[in-house]
């Protein structure tokens, strides 16, 4: 909105994947996606340049690409066909990216699809957005080669949630984001702190409780 909001840089994805956590439990979740050439990215952009320069970008790198200028003509894109992933911008006419947020959580089927916001809304707004099951987040002006970075990471396989304390994995393989709610679209087992805590628990080490108590139940 306003200013294109975009750092321009080679379109070239770097990879972050590598140096996850191995659990000593499953983790359990959705089944791995289809190959890149049939991933679908649903582009949520009331700015024509930047909904346009999105497009472009992601088309060029192989993905199949709808857009809608609203949270509500979004959310009729998702029931006819699908995507994998949505790009979601916070400040939208009609219905606002956090009223979309709510509105494709009360449907099982949209809120199996993972959101990647993109937007310049103030610190508080992302944290909302968190809490309502959009953990992942970009800050406009972004560089192109971190969010293809991150779109290729969201469609490629679920991301890792801890089904103690809610926390996410994000691209370094760390549980560092936060979610208020338990993702559909994540695979669930233990992070490495929530182990740990367990561990020192079990043995009599612990001086504080386990940290699963936070975990999102909603």
């Amino acid at each position: 909105m306003g200013q294109r909001g975009v750092t321009r840089s080679r379109f070239v994805t770097h990879s972050t994947r590598g140096g996850a956590p191995r659990p000593g439990r499953a983790w359990y979740g959705p089944s791995m996606p289809r190959p890149r050439a049939a991933r679908r990215v649903l582009i949520v952009e009331d700015d024509l340049a930047i909904r346009q320069m999105l497009e472009d970008v992601l088309g060029e790198h192989g993905f199949a690409v709808e857009t809608a200028g609203s949270g509500a003509t979004a959310l009729v894109r998702m029931r006819a066909n699908r995507p994998d992933l949505v790009l979601l911008d916070l400040m939208l006419p009609d219905m606002n990216g956090w009223a979309f947020l709510r509105a494709r959580e009360r449907e099982r089927e949209l809120a199996q699809v993972p959101v990647l916001v993109v937007s310049a809304a103030q610190p508080a707004g992302l944290g909302e957005a968190q809490e309502l099951g959009a953990p992942v987040i970009l800050t406009k002006p972004f560089d192109v080669d971190k969010l293809l970075a991150e779109v290729d990471r969201l469609c490629q396989q679920p991301v890792r949630q801890c089904a103690w304390c809610g926390r996410v994995m994000d691209e370094a393989g760390q549980f560092r984001l936060r979610s208020g709610r338990k993702l559909r679209w994540a695979s669930h087992g233990i992070c490495p702190t929530c182990k740990e805590a367990e561990r020192r628990e079990l043995t009599g080490e612990a001086t504080a409780p386990t940290p699963g108590r936070e975990t999102p139940t909603r």
